[in-house]
């Protein structure tokens, strides 16, 4: 079973554990873990979105397998494959780390190898910060929560207690780092066209910062930066959309021209033809 932390939204597997044990979050929340949901009802199919019974185990309409869980969040039952809870809408791919109450690893930071982040909640997002570098990592679901609020007030006190740092040296390590969390290397990208940021990137868990990255992201997002680049795709778009409508135009244009050889198969093939004699008049030539 997968439950989520009411306050820093960190998710956790806690199977096996019995219902109503207390869980303590790293970032310091303590909850009881509840009874699994038993009534049963109609849910939709993940694959093909019919409603089945909960008590199937296969899809009547497309015939895919199916496996009853709980929300992490509001803990109501869902099939397996799902991607959001249809009743609190809660996005419930987001991976889950081991028990929680200290069973798990403490994560170490990718780019000094310092042994272990320090865990820092602001407002509801748990940040882990390397003492030594500064740099800063982010669950998936953190992030995703900071941009989205951009405009509110969890950006902002992100923001406000993650201030640049004046003298930083160049962060010293491997161009690419590791994931803490699953040790594979992550993925170096620009976070947004313009934002100046090249960020570490692990799909499964989350995104590493090196020092004063995270609070350029976050002013890139709080002025409009992400807006600017949806623009400006767009605007792209169009004036591709344009540009080709203008060439199906001038290629239209060009057919209907009198004269064209493309218009009139007939001088086509006449020129065609003269071509060819062209061609074996200046092989004789080239024989003799």
């Amino acid at each position: 079973m997968i439950i989520e932390c009411p306050g820093c939204k960190s998710r956790y597997d806690v199977t096996g554990r019995p219902p109503g044990t207390l869980a303590r979050c790293r970032c310091g929340e303590t909850f009881p873990l509840p009874e699994p949901e038993t009534r049963a009802g109609a849910l939709d199919c993940p694959k093909c979105g019919g409603s089945v019974a909960a008590t199937n185990h296969a899809c009547e309409f497309c015939g895919a397998a199916l496996l009853v869980k709980a929300c992490p969040r509001c803990f109501s039952r869902m099939f397996h494959g799902a991607k959001h809870c249809v009743r609190c809408g809660c996005d419930v791919v987001v991976p889950a780390r081991a028990t929680p109450d200290g069973d798990a690893e403490p994560r170490h930071c990718p780019r000094c190898e310092t042994p272990e982040l320090v865990g820092r909640l602001v407002d509801d997002v748990l940040l882990d910060e390397c003492p030594d570098c500064y740099g800063i990592y982010l669950d998936s679901n953190a992030l995703e929560r900071i941009i989205a609020d951009r405009r509110g007030a969890r950006a902002d006190t992100v923001l406000g207690a993650t201030p640049r740092k004046t003298l930083m040296p160049t962060p010293e390590g491997p161009a690419y780092v590791k994931c803490p969390d699953c040790d594979t290397r992550m993925n170096r990208r620009i976070f947004a066209p313009g934002s100046g940021v090249v960020i570490d990137v692990c799909r499964a868990h989350g995104t590493w910062f090196d020092a004063n990255e995270l609070p350029q992201v976050i002013e890139f997002c709080m002025q409009g930066g992400l807006e600017a680049v949806a623009r400006r795709e767009i605007e792209k778009a169009n004036i591709a959309k344009r540009e080709a409508r203008q060439a199906q135009l001038l290629a239209a244009t060009e057919q209907d021209r009198p004269g064209n050889a493309m218009a009139d198969p007939t001088r086509m093939s006449l020129s065609g033809q003269a071509l060819n004699t062209l061609l074996k008049g200046v092989g004789w030539l080239l024989s003799r």
